[in-house]
């Protein structure tokens, strides 16, 4: 048989909404509004096991003198229905029996659980009254169900310290029974409470009054805060004399510990929901909205009133032609969320693109509407810069000159742009690697070989090779072979996530065909260069020739012209038998001139030594350099060596690279060099020769006169 509830409330919406409630937890509901009914309801209806009042009735009506009349009759257990501003009936009830108080904003579970508890204190209670009355009867009897009930109970002298304790007491708390006796009221009481806890003993302990009840707060061993419900009664003998107290615990910490998390989970949830970056609406199914979070308020630039004084069509410019009048959100299901883009206007009159999730809710047995609305601006932004993106890419991509061609991740072609579809002729998209070779006629370098797969430049990206500069031949349809250079890559996404790979193909065709002719027109170039020198040495050999001819018939020495001749006949045949037609190596070239310049001038022997970076001169430079050094090492031959010292000539080349020009020292062994002749206005047609062979190179000379002498000379690197 289901417990019967009798509410007494005079609010008839909170009374349907409280036996809703109720009767949704198996309790059977009679109601009543004021006091008159509230006695005429006992009457009829004798079962009642539990009286849920209001303690504010309205009309100057107290629910708490409609309880002491009802306990003045009635043994049934009284909880309060009170709010926070009812402090007066609050204190008043404080002063009656009764098995607690719940706020009327209470959440459902704090309510079923307060009725339960105080079902359970009624229990106790009875328990405790019966268990006092048979103690004086049996004590043996009275000490068992003490020890086992679960209520914890213990025995207070009338100096308020702790004579006895049971089980549950004990349990309660954390000690022994031994560990317990003798200890004060205050040594296992929270401060906060201590003051009214010894006051309320001290008025038992007194007469002033046999029974209190209060919400304690006990102190654990652990130091831990135990929350309990305390109902305190005084024990007399049959002389009526006070022998001790009696305590009877009921400990609730549980139901505040979750009272407490409820709470914090509220706030924890009101504070994700105003955090969060989505707008959240609750309306009606009217369209009335009645809840918004912070976000929407921010977003829309209305402020939190007005927005709660608005419907959904004063901000949706399209809501008749795509909501049918909000006739659909009866058609929606619960929880299933409904998806779709809009536009919200803001207060500025300005449209905000948003996507809009909704569902329906209930809330306190209330149909609602929830919506989640998301600011897309930009992403909208961002789809249209992708898509101009896009069109931008393929006009690039199809109007380069190279070939390109895009595969996917799987090896399929996804793209060719205009220069690679007239090139091959042909496009099938989505055409497997295996395939590449047949259907779009690669072949190797040499035009008959059919291309491998794992050859492929494409495939060979996709594979994460670094394709650069491979050549491959491609005969299309027209029969035309095409030489192509290709360089590709693979392609990844802003993760690193392979996409596929992308190949740029360069028609060298034409480019290939211009070196080959060149390099035809540069053999044939170099042999006529050859043939060129090659008579110019002859010529100059002749010249020479002619010259010791003449020498022989005449008194004047020919010989410097000669050796000058030679000089510049030794370039051209160093270029004769040279790779290089452009260039002379300084080392070869001046070893053999000085070699060939001491070898036919003098009889002695002369040492030569050359040191020099890796160096070579254009021809034009080496003449000057040559005809220089000829007139140094002739100089040297006729005034510088002696008979007490070995001849030796030594020429030192190196590049400076940082100051952009060459340093070549001459020096020779034997006599210092004539104070009295000077370079910069020298006599001599060969020291002249020399001053303007270093003006002609663009160069300075510095000459040390002994202890032997030495020339340096700079001159730039490019000339």
């Amino acid at each position: 048989m289901l417990k019967k509830i009798l509410l007494v409330e005079d609010e008839p919406a909170i009374a349907r909404d409280k036996a809703h409630t109720l009767q949704n937890h198996d309790f059977a509901v009679v109601t009543a509004t004021t006091a008159e009914h509230t006695l005429e309801q006992l009457n009829t209806e004798p079962d009642i096991s539990l009286i849920l009042i209001d303690t504010n009735l309205g009309k100057a009506s107290e629910g708490t003198e409609l309880a002491e009349a009802i306990l003045r009759t009635y043994d049934v257990p009284i909880v309060f229905l009170t709010t926070p501003s009812d402090k007066e009936y609050i204190e008043n009830a404080k002063k009656i029996i009764h098995y607690g108080y719940v706020l009327k904003d209470s959440d459902e579970f704090v309510l079923i659980e307060s009725i339960h508890m105080a079902y359970r204190l009624f229990k106790a209670n009875q328990a405790l009254k019966i268990e006092k009355a048979r103690r004086r009867e049996s004590e043996k009897k009275l000490n068992a169900i003490y020890e086992h009930i679960s209520t914890g109970i213990a025995q207070i002298s009338l100096d308020f310290h702790i004579e006895a304790a049971n089980a549950a007491y004990c349990s309660m708390l954390g000690y022994t029974e031994d560990e317990l006796k003798g200890k004060h009221l205050k040594e296992i009481t929270h401060p906060e409470v201590i003051d009214k806890n010894l006051e309320k003993q001290k008025q038992l302990v007194e007469g002033v009054i046999d029974h209190y009840q209060m919400e304690k707060k006990f102190i654990h061993k652990s130091g831990q805060t135990i929350h309990g419900i305390l109902n305190a009664d005084l024990i007399r003998d049959a002389a009526e004399k006070p022998l001790y107290c009696i305590g009877s615990v009921l400990d609730i910490s549980y139901r505040i510990q979750v009272e407490q998390e409820l709470q914090g989970k509220e706030e924890k949830f009101r504070t994700l929901v105003n955090q969060t970056i989505d707008m959240m609406f609750l309306h009606d199914l009217n369209g009335n909205i009645v809840d918004v979070n912070k976000t929407g308020v921010e977003l829309l630039g209305y402020n939190r009133e007005e927005l709660l004084s608005m419907s959904i069509p004063d901000l949706d410019p399209d809501y008749y032609q795509r909501e049918n009048q909000g006739a659909f959100w009866r058609q929606i299901d619960f929880d299933t969320p409904y998806r779709f883009e809009a536009e919200l206007r803001r207060k500025d009159g300005s449209l905000l693109p948003v996507e809009i999730a909704l569902t329906k809710v209930l809330v306190e047995g209330e149909t609602y509407i929830m919506t989640l609305s998301r600011d897309i601006s930009e992403r909208k932004q961002a789809l249209e810069a992708l898509n101009y993106e896009r069109i931008f890419l393929s006009t690039v991509l199809d109007n380069v000159e190279e070939a390109i061609v895009i595969c996917d991740a799987q090896g399929r072609i996804i793209r060719f742009n205009e220069a690679a579809k007239r090139l091959h002729g042909v496009e099938s998209p989505l055409t497997p690697a295996e395939q590449w070779s047949e259907q779009y006629k690669l072949y190797k370098t040499d035009g008959t070989t059919p291309l491998p797969t794992h050859e492929i430049p494409l495939y060979r990206a996709l594979q994460g090779e670094d394709v650069y500069e491979t050549e491959i031949m491609v005969v299309p349809r027209d029969g035309t072979p095409h030489s192509l250079m290709c360089n590709g890559h693979q392609l990844h996404d802003g993760e690193g996530k392979i996409i596929g790979a992308v190949i740029a193909m360069h028609d060298v065709t034409a480019y290939k065909r211009a070196v080959k002719d060149l390099s035809t027109a540069l053999s044939e170039k170099e042999y006529l260069m050859r043939e060129l020198n090659h008579r110019v040495k002859n010529n100059l050999a002749m010249v020479s020739s002619l010259i010791n001819l003449k020498d022989a018939e005449i008194e004047s020495d020919l010989s410097d012209l000669k050796a000058q001749i030679d000089t510049i006949q030794k370039i051209y045949e160093q270029l004769h038998q040279a790779h290089d037609l452009e260039s002379i190596n300084f080392k070869a070239y001046f070893k053999d001139l000085l070699d060939h310049i001491f070898a036919t001038s003098i009889e002695r022997r002369v040492s030569v030594e050359i040191t020099s970076d890796d160096i070579h001169l254009p021809p034009k430079t080496a003449i000057s350099l040559g005809l220089l050094i000829n007139e140094l090492a002739t100089n040297a031959m006729k005034h510088g060596f002696n008979e007490t010292e070995e001849a030796s000539f030594k020429l030192e080349m190196e590049k400076n690279e940082a100051e952009n020009h060459y340093i070549l020292r001459i020096s020779n062994s034997g006599n210092p060099f004539p104070e009295e002749t000077k370079l910069d206005n020298p006599h001599t047609l060969g020291l002249q020769l020399v001053s303007t062979l270093v003006l002609q190179l663009q160069g300075s000379i510095e000459l040390q006169r002994k202890p032997s002498p030495i020339f340096t000379i700079k001159f730039p690197i490019h000339i």
